[in-house]
């Protein structure tokens, strides 16, 4: 019975060769590393038996047809040369494109190619770790003043690596011969003195004449020369500074955490199951799409009716949007009334409130064929931080407009504490009780999970764990009204010169939305009194003590307005005219306003929390959401007057990679899988 039962099985894992230009390259390691997680995939530079899927790796390793579903693998384009023509030529004819970075998958859109995904390759990982060089000069003594017992505290440190130079260290010397110190001190970061006094010693001018910077107590001559202080013999205070000078490069490294070769191989399985269950390009002439004939409901739950977030704008955008696309497109606010009748897909948004969200799905299981679910999930784990602890910090030095300013060396030793507590409080993460069993249970209903970036699914599955039927379809943003160039009148500029003092022409920064701590206004507002810029802050006010400490610790920079409509001429006036746009959330999805910001030309800085970097990269500059000092310098690099090609150039990557045509070409293919 049960033989006969799997013979009648539809196939769903198809097999598949990987056709390599030639061996012994990278394209040999891309391929392998495809093999290691899906079985039925074979390779080599011949084609080997008949293959439910050709796969080129790379596409100028197609030399004809196959009769079978093709995917080609599109690395870069060789611009003014033959094989660009050939690029865009086989795009348009395999039944999947694979790119590596984004913006092959923007100039193929362009082009008019369809079903392309971008997944990047993979790192070794276990051997490119993040790793601060730090090197110790000298040789020890009987005495033990060279600070030896403190360096062997420090040796369990995996964020650093020690070199030194001489014997009785408690790691191996690495003995320098003559005349090649100064190779040595080009190849550190810093170099320590651990010693406990010294006449010197002679490291300090000598690596500093070789443009690398010391670390060291306040001992010898070390007073006289620029240099990192730490209290001396004082390992914990130094375990701190070193991580905390280890930390740019955490940070640098994290960019780089998704590229694994497992993640590499998991997105081709996926890919090669979906080309088979879908249909071949092409259809029928006359014959309708899936989605043309399909009756959709876009759906939000809870208060979002009558709230005034992303959400409520969005979801009912993207119905009006799907409506000539589909048989009908609606919104409802809820699952519709038990009379109501079935429609081919609902798509709900949001996990907040868990409840109301989870009886929605449920609702909604009854009374659509398929289900799409996208949490809109915030990363709440440091809420006791920025929510509690912070303005409590604050709270207890004396009012002024320094008040931030005097609280922000404890605030950042408290954040740096909750940080390296992270992933343990992300284990056991529950704003409300059995936060993270609802969010299972509706993610368990939906056909297809939808998340707005990777950052929001790699959150999703720490909670949940592993979501095979997750996808990433970023926030759409509408680039026909944000544009640097559209005409913008707004009686604005008359309103910031006589309410607020802000005269026409005169430089302001800006920050869109509720006013809140989860937005960090706060550090907004230090920064506008430290940079001497205005300050002007849009947004509905949440909560009104937390509105009054950020003018407070404006110092008169800080200004609040009411909300301004989305969509309207005010707003795109005042994303088009201010000198930066700021958003320093402590937690966010995937921010329209700064996705509005960006399509309007302006500059931006931002906190790296979610997904900023994901969505603007090399767009925007970006700080810690503590970190005023990398804010400065960031902020005086970002207020450089632009250009405007250089706006224009800002717009047009969003509209590739942001605007709507994009976001319902993706969106619809999501749901005529399912169709």
């Amino acid at each position: 019975m049960f033989k006969g039962f799997k013979r009648n099985m539809p196939k769903t894992d198809p097999t598949v060769f990987g056709l390599i230009s030639d061996r012994g390259w990278i394209l040999e390691r891309l391929a392998r590393a495809i093999a290691d997680e899906y079985p039925d995939f074979r390779y080599g530079t011949v084609i080997e038996g008949q293959p439910d899927i050709v796969y080129y790796i790379t596409y100028s390793a197609r030399k004809k047809p196959y009769d079978g579903l093709e995917i080609g693998y599109f690395s870069h384009i060789e611009e003014g040369l033959p094989a660009e023509a050939q690029f865009y030529k086989i795009a348009t004819e395999v039944n999947h494109c694979v790119t590596q970075a984004h913006r092959y998958e923007d100039a193929l859109r362009i082009k008019g190619a369809r079903n392309i995904v971008t997944i990047p390759p993979g790192i070794d990982h276990d051997l490119l770790r993040p790793r601060l060089q730090v090197g110790v000069v000298g040789r020890t003594y009987h005495t033990g003043r060279k600070g030896e017992a403190m360096m062997t505290r420090l040796m369990d440190m995996p964020e650093v690596e020690f070199h030194f130079t001489g014997d009785g260290w408690p790691g191996p010397p690495c003995h320098v011969p003559d005349g090649q110190m100064q190779n040595f001190y080009r190849a550190m970061n810093y170099i320590l003195v651990p010693a406990l006094y010294e006449g010197g010693p002679m490291c300090v001018p000598e690596a500093l004449a070789c443009g690398i910077p010391v670390i060291a107590p306040d001992i010898g001559w070390v007073e006289d020369f620029p240099h990192i202080p730490y209290p001396k013999g004082d390992d914990v205070a130094l375990r701190a500074l070193l991580l905390k000078l280890a930390q740019p490069k955490l940070d640098l490294a994290k960019s780089a955490v998704n590229y694994t070769w497992a993640r590499w191989g998991q997105a081709h399985a996926k890919l090669f199951r979906e080309v088979y269950a879908a249909k071949p390009r092409g259809t029928t002439p006359g014959a309708k799409s899936p989605l043309a004939r399909a009756q959709i409901l876009q759906v939000l739950h809870g208060g979002e009716r009558h709230s005034q977030g992303g959400p409520s704008v969005r979801v009912p955008q993207t119905a009006k949007r799907l409506a000539p696309l589909c048989q009908s497109s609606q919104v409802s606010y809820g699952a519709p009334r038990d009379a109501a009748p079935q429609v081919d897909l609902a798509h709900l948004y949001n996990i907040w409130q868990p409840d109301t969200a989870l009886a929605t799905a449920r609702s909604l299981k009854h009374r659509a064929r398929h289900l799409v679910y996208s949490p809109i999930l915030l990363d709440l784990s440091l809420r006791g931080f920025w929510e509690g602890a912070l303005q409590e910090v604050v709270q207890t030095y004396p009012s002024g407009p320094d008040r931030f300013a005097r609280a922000l060396p404890q605030l950042q030793r408290r954040y740096l504490a909750a940080l390296g507590n992270r992933d343990v409080a992300l284990k056991g993460y529950q704003p409300l009780p059995g936060f993270a069993a609802k969010l299972r249970a509706c993610l368990d209903l939906a056909d297809r999970a939808v998340f707005l970036s990777q950052s929001e699914k790699q959150l999703a599955e720490a909670l949940t764990g592993p979501l095979p039927h997750a996808t990433i379809l970023h926030n759409p943003v509408d680039t026909s009204l944000y544009h640097p160039d559209r005409a913008a009148q707004s009686p604005l500029a008359a309103k910031l010169h006589h309410d607020l003092g802000i005269a026409p022409g005169t430089p302001f920064l800006l920050a869109v939305g509720r006013i809140e701590v989860r937005k960090n206004q706060l550090m907004m507002a230090e920064l506008a009194r430290r940079s001497g810029l205005p300050l002007v802050l849009v947004g509905h006010i949440g909560s009104r003590a937390y509105a009054d400490m950020v003018v407070a610790a404006g110092g008169g920079y800080a200004h609040l307005i009411n909300r301004v409509d989305p969509h309207s001429q005010d707003l795109l006036w005042l994303y088009q005219n201010c000198t930066a746009f700021l958003s320093l959330s402590w937690a966010e999805g995937a921010s329209l306003s700064a996705l509005e910001a960006a399509a309007s030309g302006a500059s931006m800085l931002l906190t790296e929390t979610s997904s900023e970097r994901e969505y603007f990269d090399t767009l925007a500059r970006f700080t810690g959401p503590l970190d005023v000092e990398t804010a400065l310098t960031q902020l005086q690099a970002a207020i450089v007057p632009r250009d405007a090609k250089t706006k224009q150039d800002q717009h047009q990557k969003i509209a590739t990679r942001f605007g709507w045509q994009a976001h319902l070409a993706a969106l619809g293919n999501i749901y005529e899988a399912l169709l």
